[in-house]
């Protein structure tokens, strides 16, 4: 069984996984259930069981390449962790991300926010 996943834009975070307007096919131990559950959640996703002999081979994902936390966010520009947003600086979070806050940790947390719940027009 596959989980045929898509949703509202490319780069949109759910369950630590990047996703695209394009659906991809998950293996179903790919997932667990706690990023499957984010993903029923979510109205800007869709996610449908499929079984094998209906998913095209083009679009499956290996099972190796696919991991992730809730902890990861990002929006296609490389940027896929908390850890990476720590290694900017605050000067470049606030220029790149258009944010502002009063210390660092609450600027990544702001830029999380941004990238996991983009406003309509990004």
């Amino acid at each position: 069984m596959y989980y045929k996943i898509n949703c509202h834009r490319d780069g949109y975070y759910r369950g630590g996984i990047p996703h695209t307007v394009q659906p991809k096919f998950y293996p179903e131990d790919s997932l667990n259930k706690e990023q499957v559950q984010a993903m029923r959640e979510d109205p800007r996703m869709n996610i449908v069981e499929m079984p094998d002999e209906d998913v095209p081979e083009e679009y499956r994902v290996d099972s190796g390449d696919v991991s992730g936390t809730d902890d990861e966010a990002g929006g296609g520009d490389g940027i896929t962790s908390r850890d990476e947003l720590m290694k900017m600086t605050i000067a470049q979070l606030e220029e790149k991300y258009e944010v502002t806050a009063p210390n660092k940790n609450a600027l990544v947390d702001a830029v999380l926010e941004k990238l996991s719940n983009p406003t309509p027009d990004e």
